[in-house]
């Protein structure tokens, strides 16, 4: 019987200290995963933002393309039809061809609309108001549509006056992709830091979750 007893109470006090040890490796083992949470959370946030200019320049080369052959298209059709010649000139920040004019505003506007849609939907992921997004997308251009258009206007009569063929389509499309290059640069900022803005603490892309809480949860 004593030696039932004995045995009895060595076994409890096994039992006791297996589950004290266990106790003690819970809160190592949170430990450990909190810390691993932090360095996967700091790698993310480190790579989001290289990998987000990433996808913007994608989009972006898509709505470029799509720009930069509507505008050659209009261009070479209103110079060889003689359009450009029968329109005459204007003033916007400087004298142009109403038909450079008319080129450039359709070939961006579709570029911009493009370009929104995709980045909303690809690159920022965002779900904040459309048509206030869409609102401050345009306000990018108030002032630099004015600046886009004396860019290629200039520009385009620049290398025409340098060249001696002021009727040559090739001076307007250098002018066009060489403001398309500004643009791409200063409207991602724009959309990065103004459009898609995202409040703090919400970094992570809606949708994707960390495997992790889900264990530390457990743990706990």
């Amino acid at each position: 019987m004593e030696e039932n007893e004995k045995l009895e109470e060595l076994t409890e006090v096994q039992d006791a200290e297996a589950n004290e040890e266990v106790v003690e490796e819970q809160p190592e083992k949170t430990s450990k995963l909190k810390v691993l949470k932090e360095k996967i959370k700091e790698t993310d946030q480190k790579n989001s933002s290289v990998w987000q200019a990433v996808k913007y320049f994608l989009c972006a080369a898509s709505a470029g393309l799509i720009q930069f052959v509507t505008f050659t298209i209009l261009s070479t059709v209103f110079d060889k039809t003689g359009v450009t010649a029968s329109m005459g000139k204007m003033w916007f920040f400087g004298e142009m061809d109403k038909s450079l004019f008319m080129a450039t505003t359709i070939a961006l506007g579709l570029s911009v609309l493009w370009n929104f849609t995709l980045n909303r939907k690809f690159t920022f992921k965002a779900a904040n108001n459309v048509p206030l997004a869409m609102g401050l997308a345009f306000l990018f251009y108030v002032p630099f549509y004015p600046f886009q258009t004396w860019y290629v206007g200039t520009v385009t009569g620049a290398i025409r006056d340098a060249i001696g063929q002021p009727d040559a389509t090739w001076p307007s499309i250098i002018a066009e992709g060489t403001v398309m290059l500004i643009n791409g640069i200063l409207e991602f900022c724009w959309q990065k830091f103004v459009v898609f803005r995202m409040p703090k603490g919400k970094d992570v892309i809606p949708g994707e979750e960390n495997d992790i809480d889900s264990e530390e949860d457990k743990a706990e």
